[in-house]
């Protein structure tokens, strides 16, 4: 995976102390096993038109398609309860992803009452591109908010990867990861596009560096 070299280990929640649920994006063979063994053979109500009886054979030959199945369609649905800001966020992020030649970096600048805050930048291997660049700006500021219970709104100047995340047809594993981990901050994460503003060129500014000089 295009994050795994970036940000190998998980964030610990270990000092974030808040009432936890059960989270669908991260169910497993054996949740969804106990799940089908409950449902009675006849036909659930909805519009698919299949019966119980028919996704329990399903679970049985392809488990992880019918796994994966569950995990997207709660990630998408979750991630579309993201509210474009927050009134009470600790920070303003912005986030940014540049390519200089070859080299491809990016940036998440934190704001505090208007004053630039610690800023986070990686250079990425050549092959990714910025779009994947701004992503992972965007997964890496989710992460760091997890990590420290920070409230924050995350701005960028690229629509694209906020209509991604909204989407219900995202089928790639690595935009359904970042959607996941967004789903985990839900109401500590603010997620909006921004046309112009000076975080904007501080992101873009630092992003640039990156690719020069990589992580700082």
């Amino acid at each position: 995976m295009f994050d795994d070299y970036l940000f190998p280990q998980e964030p610990s929640l270990n000092n974030f102390n808040r009432q936890t649920t059960p989270d669908p994006t991260e169910t497993n063979y054996y949740d969804l096993k106990i799940i089908m063994n409950s449902l009675k053979d006849r036909k659930a109500p909805g519009p698919d038109q299949l019966g119980n009886k028919t996704w329990k054979i399903i679970f049985k030959h392809n488990s992880d398609f019918l796994l994966s199945l569950v995990r997207n369609l709660a990630s998408n649905i979750r991630i579309n309860e993201f509210p474009e800001q927050l009134d009470d966020a600790d920070f303003e992020v912005y986030t940014d992803g540049s390519r200089v030649g070859d080299s491809v970096g990016c940036a998440v600048c934190t704001f505090k009452n208007n004053v630039l805050s610690p800023s986070f930048c990686f250079k990425l291997e050549s092959f990714n591109t910025v779009f994947q660049a701004e992503f992972f700006a965007i997964y890496f500021a989710a992460c760091w908010t997890l990590e420290n219970g920070h409230k924050i709104n995350i701005y960028t100047d690229s629509l694209s990867p906020i209509q991604i995340l909204r989407s219900p047809n995202t089928k790639s594993d690595f935009f359904i990861k970042i959607k996941e981990k967004l789903s985990k901050a839900g109401g500590l994460v603010g997620l909006s596009w921004v046309k112009a503003h000076p975080g904007n060129e501080t992101a873009d500014h630092f992003a640039k560096l990156a690719t020069e000089i990589g992580e700082f």
